[in-house]
């Protein structure tokens, strides 16, 4: 019997063809990179992945291992992320980092936690952006660098930031 011959609600349904690709891994995608690269790659699934093998590295790293002054040069940059995912992964690498008594440019990091950090929508952002701050003015004389970078964005024309730079004084 032919489906057109068919009352109408009488015919079951058809199958619907797959058209669909497959999802493919993010491993393929960045399998043969280098996690630097990785790290600032357009591609979001990649970059949080390798913030969090970043992560795993920096807990299993002893200080022998040089592990930490490959990547603590970089990190204004990995701050300043777009994805809020990436800047949280990103923050808690630092975290992570400076608990294990590691430097950063104090002046470049303070900035970009302020400016990317304490301006996101994402509450559990601004409240690592919190914590990263306060992990940095642990470090020796870096009370009066953050000083300087939180004045120097209260000068900013973005509304937001100047708000928050004269609220955190």
């Amino acid at each position: 019997m032919n489906i057109d011959d068919m009352p109408v609600g009488q015919h079951t349904a058809m199958p619907v063809p797959e058209f669909l690709p497959e999802d493919k891994p993010s491993d393929d995608l960045s399998s043969n990179l280098p996690l630097a690269e990785r790290l600032t790659s357009k591609i979001t699934k990649v970059r949080l992945e390798a913030f969090t093998e970043l992560f795993k590295m920096f807990s299993e790293a002893s200080d022998a291992d040089g592990v930490f002054g490959n990547y603590a040069s970089d990190f204004a940059k990995y701050l300043g992320d777009s994805h809020p995912g990436a800047q949280e992964k990103a923050m808690d690498c630092l975290l992570l980092l400076l608990s294990k008594g590691r430097e950063v440019d104090v002046a470049a990091v303070a900035s970009s936690v302020i400016e990317k950090g304490y301006t996101s929508a994402k509450t559990g952002v601004r409240n690592k952006a919190t914590a990263c701050l306060l992990a940095l003015g642990q470090l020796e004389n870096s009370s009066t660098i953050i000083y300087d970078s939180v004045m120097g964005l209260a000068q900013s024309k973005n509304l937001s930031l100047i708000h928050i730079c004269r609220c955190r004084r």
